[in-house]
C-alpha cells in the first residue's frame, strides 16, 4: 500500500462554521470542503469510468465507484493513482471523526462507517426519499454528500438537494455550486433527499461518508431483529 497521509488541515474550517444551522435544521451546506491542496489532488485522480459500476435502481441510478467501509482502511485498487484515496483518508481520520462529534452538539461520539465514490451522469436519477431512520436511544447518523467536480445548471447535474416531500416541487435547498462543496444531513431529522434526471453532458462527481454513533446498529437491523425473534 503507497504510503500518503493527511493533515488535520485536510477539511477546511468552512465545515466547522455549518454549526448553528446544522443544530437548527439538521442539515448544512458547506461552501468549501477539502483544502485547496486535496481537492485539487482528488480533481487529478479521480478514477476513469471502468472503476464505476453503472446504477441499475431506477430510482438511485447513478454509477458507484471504489468505497471502503466499517471504519477501516481498506486496499488500494490497483490502477487508481493513490492520490484518490486522499478524500478517503481525510475522512476516515481520527482528527475529522472528532470534529464530526462536536458538530453534532449531542455528546455522542461518533465514528465513520462506511466510505464511497459516485458519479451522476446523464439519466441519473435520485427520486426523493428518507433514509433508514438509524436512530434508537441517542444520536443518529450523519451523512456527508461531498462533490468533488460538476457541471451546470446545478439543477441538472446530480445536486443532491433537500425537499419539503417525496417529490421535486417543493425544493428547499438546492446547492448552488458542486465543485467542492459537500451538503451534511442528519437522518433522524426525516429529511428528503435526491436529484433529478441529469441532462446530457452534465454530471457530478461525489464522495459519499456516513459516520455512525460509536457501537449503534441500523435502525433496519434493529427492526429486523426486534420482528424476527418475537
Amino acid at each position: 500500500m503507497p504510503e500518503i497521509t493527511v493533515g488535520p488541515d485536510a477539511i477546511t474550517a468552512e465545515f466547522d462554521a455549518q454549526k448553528a444551522h446544522f443544530e437548527e435544521h439538521g442539515w448544512a451546506y458547506v461552501p468549501q470542503f477539502f483544502s485547496t491542496d486535496i481537492h485539487r489532488a482528488l480533481l487529478a485522480a479521480w478514477p476513469d469510468l471502468a472503476h464505476f459500476s453503472i446504477g441499475a435502481n431506477p430510482i438511485k441510478s447513478y454509477d458507484k465507484g471504489p468505497a471502503w467501509s466499517g471504519g477501516s482502511i481498506g486496499e488500494f485498487r490497483q490502477g487508481i493513482d493513490p492520490d484518490f484515496y486522499l478524500g478517503f483518508l481525510s475522512l476516515l481520520s481520527q482528527d475529522f471523526g472528532n470534529r464530526v462529534s462536536r458538530f453534532c452538539k449531542d455528546g455522542v461520539p461518533r465514528v465513520n462507517s462506511s466510505l464511497g465514490s459516485a458519479w451522476a451522469r446523464t439519466g441519473s436519477l435520485l427520486l426523493p426519499h428518507i433514509d433508514d431512520v438509524w436512530r434508537f436511544g441517542q444520536g443518529a447518523v450523519v451523512n456527508f454528500v461531498i462533490f468533488v467536480d460538476g457541471t451546470s445548471p446545478v439543477e441538472r447535474s446530480g445536486a443532491t438537494a433537500i425537499y419539503a416531500t417525496n417529490t421535486f416541487s417543493e425544493p428547499i435547498f438546492i446547492p448552488p455550486n458542486l465543485t467542492n462543496t459537500a451538503l451534511v444531513y442528519e437522518t433522524g431529522r426525516m429529511i428528503y433527499h435526491g436529484f433529478p434526471q441529469v441532462g446530457r453532458g452534465n454530471f457530478s462527481k461525489r464522495i459519499i461518508a456516513q459516520y455512525s454513533p460509536v457501537n449503534q446498529r441500523k435502525f433496519s437491523e434493529q427492526f429486523s431483529t426486534q420482528h424476527t425473534t418475537r
